[in-house]
């Protein structure tokens, strides 16, 4: 498409606005990501305070990675 096509100016803007929002989008992900982990930990943290030893889960536990 050349930048002298009228369509030009309309197709960049909304591909640009679709990449700003998905960028949004993934921010809040990845802050309600955050927000799980620290959920898990402190029902854990209270798991563990209340029930001792006997707090261990009963399947393996997954390994995901903190959010940066």
């Amino acid at each position: 498409m050349a930048k002298r096509d009228p369509l030009y100016e309309y197709a960049r803007q909304e591909f640009q606005d679709y990449l700003e929002e998905m960028e949004v989008y993934m921010r809040c992900l990845e802050q309600e990501r955050a927000n799980a982990f620290l959920e898990l930990k402190d029902g854990y943290e209270e798991f563990q305070r209340i029930y001792g030893a006997d707090a261990v889960f009963r399947s393996r536990v997954r390994v995901y990675s903190k959010p940066q």
